[in-house]
């Protein structure tokens, strides 16, 4: 099976992808569920779920009051490395946080280094 995946937004486009001999086409910008469900509609595949994503558990867990204790200039760079899933930015940005907050940048480095930057971008709504 061979999907193409391209930046193209045009239909004609995925036409002739798919007179190349692709199986599918899938559009940028890419959405893993996406992915996902193109790679289980060709291959015949279910997915097993572990349960509940730690991350997740941990971003619910940061409250509005700490978020709003991180200085705009810091939560808008957060909000851009999240925007730009950038880990090594967020990650630094967590680090300044880490000096006046050492708790809080503890439980938004889960967040970051499991890519939920879908969750960092809802904590970084909570300022």
């Amino acid at each position: 099976v061979v999907v193409a995946l391209t930046a193209s937004a045009f239909e004609e486009d995925r036409e002739r992808v798919l007179a190349a001999g692709c199986d599918d086409f899938v559009r940028k910008p890419l959405n893993t569920n996406i992915i996902y469900a193109v790679m289980k509609r060709h291959l015949n595949i279910h997915y097993i779920y572990e349960g509940d994503n730690n991350s997740q558990k941990v971003s619910e867990r940061i409250s509005r009051a700490e978020m709003a204790e991180v200085s705009k200039e810091l939560c808008a760079a957060l909000r851009k490395a999240a925007e730009e899933l950038d880990q090594l930015a967020a990650t630094s940005v967590i680090d300044q946080i880490a000096i006046s907050n050492e708790l809080l940048a503890d439980k938004l480095k889960i967040v970051v280094n499991d890519y939920r930057f879908d969750e960092l971008l809802k904590l970084c709504e909570k300022t």
